[in-house]
């Protein structure tokens, strides 16, 4: 569980060397850690959120979560089903070649999604316009939370604490006009590099695979048959 404000601010004074108020209030300590979150979620884009959006019968347009960095999938889930429809999603122009002159074509399910306007207004289109009611479910990575009081946990996944602070370092030492401003910076860039790595892996090292369907033309050509000879 990553640490709290109050922890972050802490370690931040500690690696300061100023362990009470002087020259930095806690006041812009905490304003540069919220920051730090803020700036990593943003490059890493290493918070994973799903949020369900109820789906009304012939209505096309939804409201998107409004503290979106990217989407990453939706799925739509019919009423009384339990299935789950992966929606394909098309840029905004490239609807026009599926959709054409009308946008309001109505089909049980819809098929594609596209996206409207820019976060927090953004609006998710689906097409054809459903004709039965679900749910939505939306993921998509998100901005940071700010943390507001000092016992509230600090929004970045845990184990990369470390480099909130370092980039909350680097600000305050800037704001002395400390040299060591860049060095430190360097050191924030490097680890965010490494969580932007991990992220892009989805947080795992195992390999990913295809799957193929079944072989549509004739085998005997490439050297195999029904005999395992080849004849």
């Amino acid at each position: 569980m990553p640490i709290t404000l109050a922890a972050a601010r802490t370690q931040l004074r500690d690696l300061l060397d100023e362990a009470s108020a002087s020259f930095w209030t806690d006041a812009q300590l905490n304003t540069w850690i919220n920051n730090g979150c803020q700036d990593v979620a943003r490059k890493a884009k290493c918070l994973l959120e799903k949020q369900p959006i109820q789906v009304f019968s012939e209505v096309g347009t939804y409201a998107a979560p409004p503290n979106v960095v990217e989407f990453h999938r939706v799925e739509y889930l019919p009423a009384s089903s339990p299935n789950v429809y992966v929606l394909t999603f098309r840029n905004y122009s490239e609807m026009d070649s599926l959709w054409g002159i009308n946008q309001a074509i109505q089909n049980y399910y819809p098929n594609y999604w596209t996206l409207w306007r820019e976060p927090p207004n953004t609006q998710l289109v689906l097409y054809p316009v459903p004709t039965t009611a679900g749910v939505l479910n939306v993921q998509y990575y998100r901005t940071a939370t700010p943390a507001t009081t000092d016992s509230q946990s600090i929004d970045i996944p845990a184990g990369w604490d470390d480099v909130v602070v370092e980039f909350a370092m680097w600000k305050a030492l800037l704001k002395k006009l400390d040299p060591r401003w860049s060095q430190i910076r360097q050191a924030y860039n490097d680890n965010l590099s490494a969580i932007m790595a991990a992220t892009s892996a989805g947080y795992s090292d195992n390999v990913g695979s295809f799957t193929r369907g079944p072989v549509s033309g004739p085998i005997w050509p490439f050297g195999g048959g029904f005999d395992g000879d080849g004849w």
